[in-house]
């Protein structure tokens, strides 16, 4: 079980708080790149931008797929871009997400946070 911190600190009056994830053993090659690529965003590690292009390159072959079960975790990746200081990645994810999850409240949070960004 990976234990991540869910939220980032982007963003004032939030508490940051743990939730455990677990890559399920029947995941696909792609929702595990995915979800390993959303932790190591999460633990702010050294391999930063190489978990930001793996999110996008399973971003680009998911950006049809109504069911994919992992739209909310786009947040993330959106964070990361956003606090990169790459506000144009992280609006297409988050746009992109939005269409398939519009009321996860994470991503909610995130386009707000984004929006005053843009601003």
């Amino acid at each position: 079980m990976i234990q991540e911190d869910h939220l980032s600190d982007i963003g004032q009056g939030r508490e940051g708080r743990l939730v455990d994830r677990m890559i399920e053993t029947g995941a696909t090659v792609e929702e595990q790149q995915f979800l390993s690529a959303a932790t190591l965003l999460r633990n702010r590690t050294s391999a930063h931008d190489a978990a930001l292009q793996q999110m996008e390159t399973v971003l680009q072959a998911k950006s049809k797929d109504a069911t994919w079960p992992h739209w909310n975790q786009v947040s993330v990746a959106a964070k990361a871009a956003l606090s990169s200081g790459d506000v144009t990645r992280a609006r297409q994810w988050l746009d992109l997400a939005l269409r398939y999850a519009p009321n996860d409240r994470e991503l909610q949070y995130v386009n707000r946070i984004l929006s005053r960004e843009e601003k």
